[in-house]
């Protein structure tokens, strides 16, 4: 399975936190649990660089942030927000 549909950072000013939660959170959720029920061989859960937000500043004088597992992420609005909360999801089934 391979899930890329989401409500992206331009609907942050279109839509309500419900319609990111439905549709980020509780969609993926639900797609979680069909894929474990069917036996799915594995799950492909599309992020973005919006759910660490402010932690991709970089560190001064460098030209990037680095971000490992080991980053934590620091979203900034609800957009990052549920990409992160699915992303915790897809580790829960993992």
């Amino acid at each position: 399975m391979i899930h890329c549909a989401t409500l992206h950072k331009p609907h942050v000013a279109t839509h309500s936190e419900r319609a990111f939660l439905r549709a980020n959170v509780e969609a993926v959720q639900a797609l979680l649990a069909a894929s474990l029920a069917e036996r799915v061989q594995a799950f492909v859960l599309t992020s973005t660089t919006s759910a660490f937000g402010a932690a991709l500043r970089p560190a001064p004088g460098a030209p990037a942030a680095w971000i490992t597992e080991e980053v934590r992420a620091v979203p900034r609005n609800v957009y990052g927000v549920t990409k992160g909360m699915a992303e915790d999801l897809a580790h829960l089934y993992a």
